[in-house]
């Protein structure tokens, strides 16, 4: 059965049917299901909970009455909507049935007649037996549309129930009852109850429940005792919780609604860890999109920044994890990589420029961003030059005509410094935002591909970006080679056939000079993300300050803005340090009992978690 024909059975009968308490702005946000034939079935809440009938509580604050409809608009303080109620029908006396007493009268010679002249007749008592709501309409028109038509005046607070239908651009609710609240915490009530729906179903995934049509092929041989029963016709009370649908054993022929959405959200993309386990950590993240392969919309500064921060994580990451696990005591093949937060352990700024993604991708937004600014410097000139042209309509012939203007030459200056100034604008927005900090010493120097390091790096930007494949799937750019030919790959990958020769020529010439002074890593400055690793050690460090002598068990404990405030104070380095970053150090110490760093020992007291909020030293 097709999910259209499900979402029909579902909203025809059963809970379905069933009016769902919401707010006004939860109808006006509604989309439309697109069920054919069914044009008034929509999707409620992000969890895309198939709706009709809706139940409202709010006020009446306006009342336009026609001949056939009365116009409510109600409000309830998230926006306002109109309901629109159907006056039935009055019959005309044409319309009337024949009354009783004509049929009595004709049939009185029937058996078991009785006539007008029989004893006991009273004339009396049958016109009282025979009176009909009709006759009543017949002598009291206005007696019966008062019933017909609800009374309610402007402010009364009302609970609506009724149909959403589509109108022009907004929505509107055709009334199926509407009666004024008896009491006045009706409207608490419904929003308390609304908000809770929200939280447990509206924004969930939806799945719709096995109804007894979508279930009868698969009850054909399914035994009796597992056979699933039909639903329940309507509720009455529109005010009944819906429930999300408990889970049922497939069967082979049963088909579920496909939720818009996944049901689990993927791992968020972020700078910390909340545990030592660092392997784990680094292949739950997901890889990034490699640089050949993103569009010219997603070449800006915002996505740079994004991959510069990625990788350094990943690649601090990558050495603390070689570190601290079973290769601690392994030496590095010549590197000099002596502890997680001094010498030779921080990212300079030639080290980054050396990385060939992180270089290909500089290129490709500087050149993004020239032809952006071009772009709007032609409109700007043709508007311009628009309104010279108007000018000169107005003008005199006999004025001369103006020189045409020289077009501004493009920039000489070499792509590779504006990449150099692109990749400093970003390590100074990273560390205003405190996702990294600036280490004394020099910063960790490019190793071969043979060196450990050097397949540490290699691996660190594996884990880092997808590999760039062509839509084809025959060639690959592996950019694991040099620096210049991966730049030369990636910048390659989506230009046409008769600009490769150019572009070669442009990137040979123009490659990071490693005769630069400015790209010494013995003269440059270091930059580290902010871990549980390299943050570990000052905050142990800060706590043993605050506590001093007395142990938890004379201290009352400190707090995590406790912490971060002293932090802040005593160390420049971490002066812009988030409380987030220290709340999940303090989580990474808890039950670890082996951490070593600078300046500390084995033997070096621990934190535990302590109540409200607080911490101690162990």
């Amino acid at each position: 059965m097709a999910i259209g024909s499900d979402i029909q059975s579902y909203v025809s009968a059963g809970e379905g049917a069933t009016p769902r308490p919401c707010f006004i702005r939860d109808v006006l946000a509604m989309e439309e299901a697109g069920v054919k034939d069914w044009p008034d079935i929509f999707w409620l809440g992000a969890g895309k909970v198939p709706v009709r009938w809706v139940a409202l509580v709010g006020m009446v604050v306006g009342v336009q009455a026609y001949e056939k409809r009365v116009l409510y608009t109600l409000d309830d303080g998230t926006d306002v909507v109109d309901c629109i109620y159907q006056i039935p029908k009055l019959p005309t006396p044409k319309q009337l049935p024949t009354p009783p007493t004509s049929r009595a009268n004709s049939g009185s010679s029937r058996k078991g007649a009785v006539p007008k002249t029989a004893p006991g007749y009273s004339s009396s008592k049958l016109e009282k037996k025979t009176r009909t709501p009709y006759e009543e309409a017949e002598t009291g028109w206005s007696t019966l549309a008062a019933l017909i038509r609800p009374d309610i005046e402007v402010g009364t607070m009302v609970r609506v129930t009724g149909k959403v239908t589509a109108w022009k651009d907004g929505k509107q609710i055709v009334i199926e009852s509407i009666t004024p609240c008896p009491s006045s915490n009706d409207e608490a009530k419904h929003w308390l109850l609304t908000t809770q729906l929200h939280k447990t179903i509206y924004s969930k995934p939806f799945m719709i429940p096995v109804t007894s049509s979508s279930s009868s092929a698969s009850n054909m041989t399914t035994p009796r005792a597992n056979r699933v029963r039909p639903s329940q016709t309507r509720a009455a009370s529109p005010y009944c919780s819906p429930s999300t649908p408990r889970a049922i054993k497939r069967q082979p022929s049963q088909r579920d609604h496909q939720p818009s959405t996944p049901p689990t959200t993927p791992p968020k993309l972020s700078l910390l860890t909340s545990s030592f386990d660092v392997d784990n950590a680094i292949h739950e993240t997901p890889r990034l999109r490699h640089p050949a392969k993103l569009s010219s919309s997603q070449l800006t500064t915002n996505t740079f920044r994004i991959h510069v921060a990625r990788y350094l994580d990943l690649a601090a990451r990558q050495y603390t994890s070689c570190r601290s696990g079973k290769d601690k005591a392994v030496e590095d093949d010549g590197d000099d990589d002596k502890d997680i937060m001094g010498m030779g352990m921080g990212f300079s700024l030639s080290y980054l420029r050396r990385v060939p993604e992180i270089d290909a991708l500089g290129r490709k937004v500087v050149e993004a961003e020239a032809k952006r600014r071009a772009k709007k410097e032609r409109e700007v000139r043709r508007e311009k030059e628009r309104e010279v042209k108007d000018l000169r309509k107005r003008a005199s012939s006999s004025i001369q005509s103006h020189a045409p203007r020289k077009v501004a030459a493009p920039s000489s200056e070499r792509t590779s410094l504006k990449v150099k100034r692109l990749l400093e604008m970003t390590l100074r927005t990273l560390r205003e935002d405190g996702a990294i900090i600036s280490v004394e010493g020099p910063g960790r120097r490019q190793k071969s591909a043979a060196s450990t390091g050097g397949r540490r790096d290699a691996e660190a930007r594996r884990r880092c970006w997808r590999d760039a494949t062509t839509k084809d799937g025959g060639l690959t750019a592996s950019f694991a080679a040099n620096a210049t030919t991966t730049t030369t790959t990636s910048t390659l990958s989506r230009r046409p056939k008769h600009d490769v020769s150019t572009t070669i020529m442009s990137l040979e010439e123009d490659p990071p000079s490693s005769d630069d002074p400015d790209m010494d890593p013995m003269h440059e400055e270091s930059f580290m993300p902010i871990t549980p690793a390299v943050l570990c050690p000052p905050v142990l460090r800060t706590m043993k300050r605050i506590f001093g002598p007395y142990t938890s068990r004379n201290h009352k404990g400190v707090t995590v803005e406790d912490v971060t405030r002293r932090l802040r104070r005593e160390d420049e380095t971490w002066v812009k340090v988030l409380e987030e970053h220290v709340q999940r150090a303090l989580e990474s110490l808890v039950g670890d009992d082996g951490f070593s760093g600078e300046g500390v020992d084995d033997t070096e007291r621990m934190v535990w978690r302590m109540r409200d909020g607080r911490w101690g030293l162990v």
